[in-house]
């Protein structure tokens, strides 16, 4: 699995600092209203939020050379058992 975070600086002026009240506005407007929800924070005079994308890459995709590679213990550091 490929796993990407970056952050990112929202476009929220500076001059409206942190409080209950704005935090709780983001997080009803944004899962109330648009049925989605990004972790944001004030930091450095900036409000920002956090994105990530992950990818999950089967085995089978991978290579041919992986069909020589020995995966009985691909996975296990998750519970994943191999299918082999």
């Amino acid at each position: 699995m490929s796993h990407d975070q970056v952050n990112v600086e929202l476009p929220i002026p500076g001059d409206i600092k942190y409080s209950d009240e704005i935090n709780s506005l983001l997080q009803k407007t944004l899962l109330l209203e648009w049925n989605a929800y990004a972790a944001h924070y004030y930091h450095n005079g900036k409000w920002w939020t956090r994105c990530s994308a992950q990818v999950w890459n089967e085995v089978r995709i991978l290579s041919c050379s992986s069909r020589d590679a020995d995966l009985t213990n691909w996975g296990s550091d998750f519970g994943l058992r191999s299918s082999r």
